[in-house]
């Protein structure tokens, strides 16, 4: 499942890849990546809202026995 989610943010656009990665796998606070990406922090909120519920919804496709979204 990891590896799954990894791959998925990879594939997300580099505006969402990147809260992605400063929050998640970086460890900044909010604050720490909107002053990094010159953005509000309602900004980088609003973009992790949004990531997350696309990575849940491509989830409900999540194989794995195949690590591949999709079928089997």
């Amino acid at each position: 499942r990891e590896q799954w989610v990894r791959g998925a943010v990879r594939e997300l656009p580099e505006q969402l890849r990147s809260a992605v990665n400063m929050i998640y796998y970086q460890g900044m606070k909010y604050r720490e990546a909107a002053e990094q990406l010159h953005v509000p922090v309602g900004t980088v909120k609003s973009r992790l809202f949004y990531t997350l519920k696309k990575l849940a919804e491509r989830m409900k496709e999540f194989d794995p026995k195949t690590l591949e979204h999709g079928a089997a």
